[in-house]
């Protein structure tokens, strides 16, 4: 759909369609007046794409991404040398409670994860450029109105800096 005003301009005889589509070229293209904000995970397929999409843009449309958004970031709560994960390596001793066992597999699985969206986020560092908000994975049962709120402060402090 963004393509539609290049094919105009370079298909369709001057007259008052072409004008529009050049207005709407300038617009686009315009970073003082439009910004582009692109939406991703920190997974393989979503920063292939969001990679992709950010290159397309401005080698076919010469539109820059104004910002990146990256959803559902994993906290880092077992970070190298912490008490925590102190912790979880001490609860993967075989004598430990098999309970405590569960509770250290799934931290586990919490740590990995982490792991994984670090490695996409340094991809979409270096392929990306410009200024990003990581909106943090939100683990309660229901999206309600404070989550909406919390989320959206950190998306307005981000846009705002």
């Amino acid at each position: 759909m963004l393509r539609i005003p290049w094919v105009i301009t370079e298909t369709v005889p001057e007259g008052p369609l072409t004008r529009d589509a050049r207005t709407i070229k300038s617009l686009l293209t315009d970073q003082s007046r439009t910004g582009l904000v692109l939406v991703t995970l920190a997974e393989e397929m979503p920063t292939n794409e969001a990679v992709e999409l950010s290159t397309a843009l401005k080698s076919q449309l010469d539109m820059e991404v104004g910002h990146l958004v990256v959803n559902q970031v994993y906290p880092d709560r077992f970070a190298p040398g912490s008490p925590s994960r102190r912790v979880l390596q001490a609860l993967s001793e075989p004598s430990v409670d098999p309970k405590l066992q569960a509770v250290a597999t799934h931290s586990r699985l919490g740590m990995k994860r982490r792991a994984l969206n670090e490695q996409y986020l340094e991809q979409l560092t270096s392929s990306i450029p410009g200024s990003r908000t990581e909106l943090p994975m939100l683990f309660g049962r229901d999206m309600g109105l404070a989550e909406i709120e919390h989320l959206s402060l950190l998306l307005e402090h981000n846009l705002a800096t």
